[in-house]
């Protein structure tokens, strides 16, 4: 029996809606949708001191049934002129159901420096394998990249999809911000976030919490996540 069929008994529907019912205080701002369903793609261009130095996108997968698939792609390179300075390079495939993480695994390229991971469901929890070896995390983690679904401001844990293990993560509180996307006015909804590894930004949701831009800062430097033109 497949992951995906073990989990489908697991949460209804009606209790998944209850249990959003129920926390929307903790995200103000930000609507929750009354069944969970696909969102629509995200790009973003990766902006470092004025120029775009890669891309951050995430593409969408019905796999029937409600379940979904969640594939985000992250490609940076620093250069000068024709020397490639620094690479990253991230492919990380999510299956989802009913707002829960179900099978996960990719693999991180951080300038020659490799390293994969996977999570899949094994009775009422994830278990995760990668570079700190079996771990284990509560049905309901989320992973490091999934900023595009607003429920990731309620988590106080996350899976370190470089390490392959819980992290810790603290989210402020949602602040309403205006701002400029691409020559447009949008109202949102501002979580600042502070995870392992030295790093924290900005992430921003509009009034239908949909990830519009974000803000990473790590040891090394600070990006911008602008919508792809």
């Amino acid at each position: 029996m497949s992951p995906r069929d073990r989990v489908r008994g697991m949460v209804s529907r009606r209790a998944f809606v209850a249990g959003i019912a129920a926390g929307i205080a903790l995200l103000p701002g930000v609507p929750p949708l009354a069944a969970f369903t696909m969102p629509a793609d995200i790009a973003f261009d990766i902006i470092r001191k004025g120029e775009k130095i890669g891309v951050h996108e995430v593409r969408f997968t019905s796999l029937g049934n409600g379940d979904f698939e969640a594939r985000t792609n992250v490609e940076v390179a620093v250069k000068l002129g024709f020397l490639t300075l620094f690479r990253f390079e991230q492919e990380i495939t999510e299956v989802w159901r009913e707002d829960m993480m179900v099978e996960a695994e990719g693999m991180t390229n951080d300038d020659g420096e490799k390293a994969r991971f996977r999570a899949e469901l094994q009775g009422r929890e994830l278990t995760i394998e990668g570079p700190a070896g079996l771990q284990k995390a509560p049905l309901g983690a989320m992973t490091d990249i999934a900023f595009w679904n607003p429920e990731i401001a309620r988590q106080n844990q996350i899976v370190d999809t470089w390490l392959g293990r819980l992290a810790p993560l603290i989210v402020g509180a949602g602040d309403l911000e205006e701002i400029e996307l691409r020559g447009r006015r949008v109202r949102t909804r501002r979580f600042s976030f502070t995870a392992n590894r030295g790093r924290s930004g900005k992430v921003w949701y509009d009034e239908n919490g949909v990830w519009v831009r974000g803000y990473l800062k790590t040891p090394s430097a600070e990006l911008d996540y602008l919508p792809t033109a």
